[in-house]
Formats: structure tokens, C-alpha cells, sequence
């Protein structure tokens, strides 16, 4: 578990939510855009409920470990959700095509 810090609050996530909110905040940063998320977190008696948080370039987030936190759930639709985002806020890498038809044979200088 972790604690976010942000606009003078904080909250508490998994592991990896916390991950991805700052991977996605870090995309964000990179350009000119911000969005509002909404994210699963824990409340002071421990009780699961759902946040909003807005994260553009100018955020400042804090991600600090929380010691002695329990075990935690994860929401994998939310964490492949905010990695689609992230992904798609950053420059397309060419994938690499498959050498299917390669004579490795090689005859130099015949």
C-alpha cells in the first residue's frame, strides 16, 4: 500500500495503482493535456471508495510507502485503463518486422 500526496492531501492505493497513476501523471507531464481519473482508495477506517483526481503537467504527486498497511486488491481494468492512456500520450514505436524469408546461407564472395 502507499500513500498518495497531492493538493495538500493524501490518499491511500495499492501498489500498483500508485504505479500507475504516476506513470500516467508522468506522461501527462511530458505534454500539455490533464485529466480526471477516477481511482479506488482507502479511507481513514480503511474502507474502500472511489476518488477523483485531477493530474495534468503542473501536478505535483507524492507516492510514499505506508508501513504495516495489509494486504491489498488491485483493479487490473483500472491499471490496463491508465496504461492504454499513458501509451497513447507517447511518441509510436515502430515494431519490428519478422525476418521470415531470410536466406542465412550467406555466400561472400562467390
Amino acid at each position: 500500500m502507499r500513500t498518495i500526496h497531492y493538493a495538500g492531501g493524501e490518499f491511500i492505493v495499492s501498489d500498483q495503482i500508485a504505479a500507475a497513476i504516476m506513470d500516467y501523471a508522468m506522461a501527462l507531464a511530458q505534454g500539455t493535456e490533464a485529466d480526471l481519473i477516477t481511482i479506488p482508495t482507502y479511507d481513514e477506517h480503511g474502507e474502500s471508495v472511489q476518488s477523483q483526481l485531477l493530474i495534468g503537467p503542473a501536478s505535483q504527486i507524492l507516492s510514499s510507502p505506508l508501513p504495516g498497511a495489509e494486504p491489498e486488491s488491485t483493479d487490473d481494468e483500472l491499471l490496463a485503463d491508465l496504461g492504454r492512456r499513458a501509451a497513447a500520450l507517447r511518441p509510436a514505436r515502430p515494431e519490428p518486422e519478422a525476418a521470415h524469408d531470410i536466406d542465412l546461407d550467406l555466400e561472400i564472395g562467390r
